[in-house]
């Protein structure tokens, strides 16, 4: 928050939150706890489209929580989109920031750097080691199964 403060100051900032305390420097603080299910979701970003925000910043964290709610302001609210990871480094959703989009996806995937490889051979490896355990399963139970028919 603070460092949002020091990049655009004198903006207000609004913040949807997981948390039932504000946080502080927040203008206007919503908590989306009490918004159960897609109905009240619906209500309170129809409410929060009507202030018509210049700019909604969406923090791209890793709870599950505002998983929903991140992917409904973006479609729904009528705003420039300001991304925000959790050390506060930011860039703006349009084409001129798109490899900073592409880096950001690839890290959160799981196939950005260092990881890419381990990824992808995990993706391919797991079907040649699931097809190997069925097949090894389908062998074992064959050769019991004879094994029982036969000392009958």
């Amino acid at each position: 928050m603070a460092q949002l403060q020091r990049s655009f100051p004198g903006v207000p900032v609004d913040v949807l939150g997981c948390v039932p305390a504000p946080l502080p420097g927040a203008a206007e603080y919503e908590d989306v706890t009490p918004h159960a299910g897609w109905t009240a979701r619906r209500r309170l970003l129809s409410r929060l489209r009507k202030r018509r925000p210049p700019v909604a910043a969406i923090l791209a964290g890793g709870d599950p929580i505002m998983a929903p709610w991140r992917w409904a302001a973006l479609a729904y609210l009528p705003s420039k989109i300001l991304i925000v990871n959790e050390n506060a480094d930011f860039f703006w959703l349009d084409r001129g920031h798109l490899s900073a989009l592409t880096q950001f996806l690839q890290h959160r995937s799981g196939l950005g750097g260092e990881s890419a490889l381990r990824t992808l051979s995990r993706f391919v490896l797991f079907p040649v080691a699931f097809v190997y355990l069925l097949g090894y399963a389908a062998y074992v139970h064959t050769r019991r199964a004879f094994r029982l028919a036969v000392s009958r």
